[in-house]
């Protein structure tokens, strides 16, 4: 059962803070995944090399379930929210998906069982009307352990809803992809207008 349903039509005119596209999904990138995948290191190095100003702040209280952060990439004030992996918590990192513009589920490259939570939850992502990006963290693997999932499942995963899948330890680079594809949708968008405007 989803409790995340599709998000409902809003008429409110659209904003341009992070992605214009979605009026109502007002947090730009949600982190999710299973406990120990490295989301929190992940997103402490996004924050250390991008907006350092923030560390104080995600020091504090990353040992919340959910934390929003603000995060300066370049000109972009970037809204994420980082969530934890206990089971305790899932009922209401679901409920964000319909609120947030992009899910990045984490999973770690050297266990298989990470990989099967990830694609559990990506069906639920789509299902809320949320992009996906299926983030393979490949930190284990790069200090000895073994690569053991099936990344050729998480690409499939990804094109079935229409997502993106990537393998790296710098979560700027899932980042980086969905600030491009936004930014295509938005151009994308504009010029459908334009047409529009113009064919009055």
């Amino acid at each position: 059962q989803i409790s995340a349903a599709a998000p409902q039509r809003q008429s409110v005119a659209p904003t341009r803070v992070g992605a214009k596209l979605a009026t109502n999904r007002n947090v730009f990138i949600q982190i999710v995944g299973c406990v120990g995948v490295g989301k929190t290191a992940q997103l402490e190095g996004l924050i250390k090399e991008h907006d350092p100003s923030q560390l104080q702040k995600f020091n504090e209280q990353k040992s919340n379930l959910m934390t929003h952060h603000q995060i300066q990439m370049g000109e972009r004030l970037l809204k994420l929210l980082d969530c934890s992996g206990n089971s305790r918590a899932q009922h209401l990192v679901k409920e964000w998906f319909s609120r947030s513009i992009w899910v990045c589920v984490v999973y770690d490259m050297s266990s298989p069982k990470s990989l099967e939570q990830a694609l559990e939850l990506s069906k639920e992502v789509s299902a809320a009307g949320a992009k996906l990006i299926l983030f393979g963290n490949k930190y284990n693997i790069e200090h000895g352990q073994a690569a053991q999932v099936d990344v050729m499942a998480a690409k499939d995963a990804a094109v079935r809803n229409e997502g993106i899948a990537l393998e790296s330890s710098a979560l700027v680079e899932a980042v980086r992809m969905a600030l491009s594809a936004t930014e295509e949708a938005e151009g994308i968008e504009d010029r459908k207008s334009t047409r529009l405007n113009s064919s009055h």
